[in-house]
């Protein structure tokens, strides 16, 4: 047990005495103990805010398989600095995920150092509208293509909702009320449909 514990520390993966290191969770296991361990809260996280953090997670891929006390400062911002292109919100949410991951590590004595405190976050600020609306005259293309056209219908769908494809997809049948001419949406609010 000594001589692993000194050849694990001599490799530069310093292991808690009470851990192998072959028994040490890798980031995305880790990833997964926090999750569960949040899911399990009172105060529980939107679906939204929780999509968000999957994306987060999976900005993360290159360390997926590393094991957690394996990860160094610098790892973790290479990472970053791949997505520093990205928007705020995109990395607020990398950094949300993160620190909640490290700290639930450390309070759980997965590790000793939380490696998020010297990180640099950095993004771009764009003036440059990234989304145009449809024209009048476009929706009125669209209209006349309806049966026409596939998908069309969920184009039009999204116009008159502002859903986004995925949560469109996670309406429930149940709650689409074609006679009332609105649909509820599990993440946000009662929507009305117009024409």
């Amino acid at each position: 047990m000594a001589y692993t514990y000194l050849a694990e520390y001599n490799s530069g993966a310093v292991v808690p005495e009470h851990m192998k290191y072959s028994d040490s969770p890798t980031f995305a296991e880790m990833y997964e103990k926090w999750k569960k361990y949040r899911k399990s809260l009172k105060n529980q996280i939107s679906d939204s805010t929780w999509r968000n953090y999957e994306i987060a997670f999976n900005h993360f891929s290159d360390l997926h398989n590393r094991k957690f006390i394996s990860i160094r400062t610098n790892d973790l911002q290479q990472c970053l600095n791949a997505y520093n292109h990205k928007s705020q919100t995109t990395i607020s949410s990398m950094r949300a995920v993160l620190k909640a991951m490290y700290q639930y590590a450390k309070l759980n004595e997965y590790i000793d150092r939380d490696l998020t405190e010297g990180l640099v976050y950095e993004w771009t600020n764009t003036t440059k509208q990234i989304h145009d609306r449809y024209s009048d005259e476009e929706i009125k293309i669209l209209w006349s293509k309806l049966y026409e056209i596939n998908n069309v219908d969920i184009i039009l769908i999204m116009i008159y909702t502002g859903l986004r494809p995925t949560e469109l997809l996670e309406i429930l049948t149940e709650n689409v009320h074609l006679e009332e001419k609105y649909v509820i949406d599990g993440i946000k609010t009662e929507l009305k449909f117009t024409e």
